[in-house]
């Protein structure tokens, strides 16, 4: 409250009743926090999590700060150590106030090894001193728009196509250490280096390298055997989600060396899906940090002829094989 207004109230003698009016002005404190995380790129964690906190109100806050909570334990605040949380910026003046209009934020890189609830708010204090948080034990207090909770999950992770054709050097430590170095998507020779899997990833979808035209068959084969790729790098990695049921490394080679046009289709479909189920999850402790993506670099490596239809490929085997959801060829 800041209260306007200075004088003596006079009182005649034998007045009974005195007043003087004064004018109050209410400057209400408003707060709102934000949270983003990502959870794949990071230098030496599996979680990156970035809070900002906005003063959206009409007071000056002093001793802002963020709590943060992992499973119920909170992080600490130092600069130099891995799993706390340091101030990145936002103070536009410089006198360690958060002004009304300015956004603070603070940033933290952590490692969880299983599915971690956290909890996040903010703190300020306002000019008489007062509290300006989140309070759940005292709701008349409490600034609901201090308090962000979320969950990551550990496991069952996949990454996109777009990632595994980008992040060439992750890419390539998986397709070594975790998928024997060979990917066979039955149309194609067997994948064996990391040129020919690239070349697949970068291939045009409508041309051969040299600028003839597939037709319908090839066309669905490639747009399917990028997904097919990057399911079966998803699944080859530690805590990779499984393959969907119908989907196994054989039968999805079994389906791309057929001529079933719907069924490649239908493979593309299901194998988008799958890649795209596991963005938000965390990468398995174990694995290396991912790096930055590199397109230009990937794209240079990749042998684009190696996916090039032939005429010659496409004859079903004369066996009986089970493609995906039970059709049977």
């Amino acid at each position: 409250w800041v209260v306007t207004g200075e004088g003596d109230v006079t009182v005649s003698a034998g007045t009974t009743c005195a007043t003087k009016t004064i004018t109050n002005t209410l400057l209400i404190p408003s707060t709102t926090m934000s949270v983003f995380t990502y959870v794949y790129d990071t230098v030496s964690g599996n979680v990156e999590i970035t809070i900002t906190d906005t003063n959206d109100g009409e007071q000056d806050l002093t001793d802002a700060h963020v709590h943060l909570l992992a499973n119920g334990v909170e992080y600490g605040f130092s600069p130099m150590d891995i799993n706390s949380i340091y101030f990145v910026g936002g103070d536009t003046d410089g006198d360690e106030e958060m002004d009304p209009g300015e956004s603070w934020t603070w940033y933290v890189v952590v490692t969880i090894s299983e599915t971690t609830h956290f909890e996040a708010w903010g703190h300020g204090t306002d000019m008489l001193g007062n509290p300006v948080d989140y309070n759940p034990d005292n709701p008349d207090v409490s600034f609901d728009t201090e308090y962000q909770d979320f969950t990551i999950e550990v496991g069952q992770a996949t990454r996109t196509q777009g990632f595994w054709a980008t992040h060439y050097d992750f890419t390539e430590y998986i397709f070594d250490n975790y998928a024997g170095s060979s990917i066979d998507l039955g149309w194609l020779p067997p994948i064996t280096n990391m040129q020919d899997l690239m070349g697949v990833f970068w291939a045009n979808n409508a041309k051969n390298s040299d600028g003839s035209q597939r037709d319908a068959l090839c066309k669905a084969r490639i747009i399917a055997s990028q997904q097919a790729l990057a399911a079966l790098l998803n699944n080859a990695m530690p805590g990779g989600e499984p393959l969907p049921d119908g989907y196994s490394p054989a039968e999805i080679a079994a389906i791309l060396y057929s001529n079933d046009i719907d069924a490649i289709r239908m493979l593309n479909s299901d194998l988008d899906a799958y890649n795209m189920s596991g963005d938000e999850f965390a990468l398995d402790e174990s694995l290396p940090w991912t790096g930055r993506a590199m397109p230009q670099y990937a794209k240079d490596q990749a042998n684009i002829p190696f996916a090039d239809c032939s005429e010659s490929i496409g004859e079903p085997a004369a066996v009986i094989i089970t493609l995906g959801k039970g059709t049977k060829k």
